[in-house]
């Protein structure tokens, strides 16, 4: 889902990170904002390994201690069925867990990282030889992982280890994407906020506002760029486009309504 930023060269994508086909279908207008993009900006680097060493328990300390019996159960088994060593399991803390989990579960719903948007778009801008720049590192979103309340992890988790919701919510997130509703882009962020407030604002809210300067620099220096970022950036008061409206920009969706 796209959006331009009037009387500038600056385009912004909104993309999933999962799917189902490769590669991953993409409208005339994405297109052409790729082909006058000199610049292609994405999150964090794909090619770059976080540091994770703070998402280990120190000695002494297990996840088996630290969550319900009830998921961490439910969690050893579906990391025995992933072929993963338990012992590995319990150093875990469960934002790490659910570093490690996420893409199994995404595939396991029919789904590839390797076919998202961002990769889909990554790959070819190396190719063609574009500038490539990033928001953050990808050991900053680790720290933004970790900082959220241990509360919240669990809950997170827990909600991910029920197949049948996660699963759906992959599903809607790629049919939503498909048709450009941005409706059900709004709801799904509501729904994350209500599960998770503090994690959401801080992996939504908090990394606009830290993005938005980086971003007037690519909307002021006239090189025609392509930001790419996860669609949930896009929506509610602390979406890119509000913000950037709140500093007089003029955004509007180029290949959907609303």
């Amino acid at each position: 889902m796209l959006w331009r930023v009037k009387d500038t060269s600056l385009y912004l994508l909104g993309s999933v990170y999962a799917f189902d086909q490769s590669p991953p279908p993409v409208t005339k207008d994405t297109e052409q904002a790729y082909a006058i993009a000199q610049r292609v900006v994405f999150e964090t680097n794909f090619e770059k390994e976080p540091d994770v060493s703070h998402g280990y328990y120190p000695t002494g300390k297990t996840l088996s201690g630290e969550i319900s019996a009830p998921l961490y159960e439910t969690l050893k088994a579906l990391w025995h069925e992933l072929g993963k060593d338990e012992a590995e399991l319990e150093r875990l803390r469960p934002w790490l867990v659910g570093v490690k989990l996420f893409p199994r579960l995404i595939e396991r719903s029919g789904f590839l990282h390797a076919n998202g948007i961002a990769k889909y778009f990554f790959s070819r801008a190396k190719a063609d030889e574009r500038i490539v720049r990033f928001f953050e590192t990808s050991t900053s979103l680790m720290q933004t992982f970790a900082k959220t309340p241990p509360l919240e992890q669990e809950r997170m988790l827990a909600w991910a280890l029920q197949r049948e919701a996660f699963e759906s919510d992959a599903r809607t997130m790629v049919h939503a994407w498909h048709e450009r509703r941005a409706e059900t882009f709004r709801g799904i962020l509501n729904d994350r906020m209500r599960l998770s407030r503090s994690t959401f604002s801080a992996l939504i809210r908090d990394r606009n506002q830290n993005w938005i300067p980086a971003i007037l620099g690519y909307a002021r220096d006239g090189v025609p760029t392509l930001a790419i970022v996860e669609v949930l950036h896009m929506f509610g008061p602390s979406g890119l486009p509000a913000l950037l409206r709140e500093l007089d920009y003029v955004v509007t969706p180029v290949d959907h309504t609303g």
